[in-house]
């Protein structure tokens, strides 16, 4: 019977079964359907949370990031690192000798037409530290380029993390310039 203790006899010797503590059971929420009453009362302020409503949980997502503060809500500035690195079938490099010993290419003529060929391709990658939010982007060149294509990439997603204030991370590469603004 369950709860009750057990004597089992094990080389000669008694033994005692302990009853054992186990974690109670997660029980998923109902899948039932508010009311119709119910659904117009929550849609005047959304407030609480309910999974039921589409609005809420499309909204959970949006808005402004919020980090964990260390010390009691004080906001600290947000730490973006970013980086160039290339990928190719066997894997990521961070440096193009890499990529190219790999690929076993000597030259950058021989390069530039693996990249054509799309056996190795330049990307950028962005990651705020605070939110742990990762972008990466597969890019034509490192660095400036006519349409600033890489730049508006960057831009869109140092706007898109929210922060009003970051400290930018990089590793002093030529193609990374960064100027305060």
């Amino acid at each position: 019977m369950v709860g009750e203790e057990e004597e089992a006899e094990v080389e000669g010797e008694e033994f005692q079964c302990e009853p054992c503590e186990v974690e109670p059971l997660k029980i998923a929420p109902p899948s039932q359907k508010p009311s119709a009453t119910d659904v117009e009362e929550h849609r005047v302020t959304h407030i609480p949370y309910r999974s039921w409503c589409r609005e809420c949980v499309e909204g959970k997502a949006l808005g402004e990031q919020r980090g964990h503060a260390k010390d009691s809500g004080v906001r600290t500035v947000a730490v973006v690192g970013m980086d160039y690195f290339f990928t190719t079938a066997k894997g990521v490099h961070h440096k193009k000798a890499e990529a190219m010993k790999e690929l076993d290419i000597a030259d950058e003529d021989s390069f530039t037409a693996a990249r054509l060929e799309g056996k190795v391709v330049k990307n950028i990658i962005v990651r705020c530290a605070s939110t742990k939010l990762l972008y990466a982007h597969q890019v034509p060149v490192k660095g400036v380029d006519e349409d600033k294509h890489v730049v508006k990439l960057v831009c869109d997603d140092l706007a898109w993390m929210g922060h009003a204030k970051i400290i930018l991370k990089c590793d002093n590469e030529p193609a990374i310039k960064i100027s305060r603004v």
